[in-house]
């Protein structure tokens, strides 16, 4: 299998993770007892201005959303659908550095019955992608992040376990 090197330090390294707030949920037209909830590229500003400062967007974003609902096992709940709009997505991969992006719910993309994955297309232009990470415990802030995925012979995904580390934490060893 082809690994790209250039794509090495997407694994590691200093990470953002922001919760967005509030109650954008909205019911799916279609689908009963499922809702969504499409992220903005404001609300993506106005979160890394509260976490870093500014709104510049960082090299490694996670995603999540404060009141989430989650299931017994503590993820995300999937009838909860949380995903950038194409217009966020192309403003993350404006950054040319940004190489990779995180999210609590289970994919990065949501088109029931269509085989198009928009979402994914935009952002593996330039980044790795983490989904249904287990965010509800980590607060928002600055970490460094350490993911490694498994070499699986011919896979286009692979298992990982992402820890992020607080830089106290890192100070500390």
């Amino acid at each position: 299998a082809y690994f790209d090197e250039s794509k090495r330090n997407c694994f590691y390294g200093e990470t953002t993770l922001i919760k967005l707030t509030g109650n954008r949920w909205e019911a799916h037209e279609e689908m009963e007892g499922v809702s969504v909830w499409r992220v903005t590229e404001d609300e993506i500003q106005t979160a890394l201005k509260r976490v870093q400062g500014n709104s510049e967007i960082p090299e490694k974003l996670f995603l999540t959303i404060d009141s989430c609902p989650l299931t017994e096992y503590g993820f995300h709940d999937p009838n909860y659908v949380m995903v950038l709009t194409q217009d966020t997505a192309s403003m993350l991969v404006g950054n040319k550095q940004f190489n990779a992006y995180g999210t609590s719910w289970k994919s990065s993309d949501f088109e029931p019955g269509s085989p198009e994955r928009p979402i994914h297309k935009i952002l593996l232009q330039q980044a790795v992608l983490f989904e249904q990470l287990k965010l509800d415990h980590v607060p928002e802030g600055k970490y460094f992040l350490s993911a490694f995925p498994l070499y699986l012979k011919g896979a286009s995904e692979s298992p990982l376990t992402p820890v992020l580390f607080s830089y106290d934490e890192l100070g500390k060893g």
